[in-house]
C-alpha cells in the first residue's frame, strides 16, 4: 500500500514539475502568435488561450498518466518492493540525498 502511494505521489510531483515549463512553452507560444499575426480582438485572443489552457491541462494530465505508467519515464522508485521499515527510511535518506527537493518528507 505504501509503495503504490509513493509511487502515485512521485508521479504527481514530477507532473506539477514538468507542467511549469511546459505552459511557460505555451504562453511562448500564445505570445508569439498573438504578435506575429497581430491578434487584436479579444475574441479571438480568448479563444486562443482558452485553446492553449485546455491545451496545457492535457499535457498535464498525459504527463501525470505517462510517469505513472511507464517504469523509468522519470526518476523515481517505480517497481520497489518495500518489506520492512528500514528500507523505508534507506528510500527516504536516498531522495533527500540525491533530489534537489522534496515535496512529500
Amino acid at each position: 500500500m505504501l509503495t503504490g502511494q509513493i509511487q502515485i505521489f512521485d508521479s504527481l510531483g514530477w507532473a506539477v514539475i514538468n507542467s511549469l515549463w511546459q505552459i511557460g512553452l505555451l504562453w511562448l507560444i500564445y505570445k508569439f502568435l498573438i504578435t506575429a499575426f497581430s491578434i487584436s480582438g479579444t475574441t479571438a485572443k480568448v479563444r486562443l488561450s482558452s485553446t492553449l489552457l485546455f491545451t496545457g491541462f492535457s499535457w498535464f494530465i498525459a504527463t501525470l498518466v505517462t510517469s505513472h505508467l511507464i517504469p523509468g519515464a522519470i526518476p523515481g522508485i517505480h517497481n520497489v518492493i518495500i518489506p520492512d521499515e528500514t528500507q523505508l527510511l534507506f528510500c527516504k535518506r536516498y531522495y533527500h540525498t540525491h533530489l534537489p527537493f522534496t515535496l512529500f518528507y
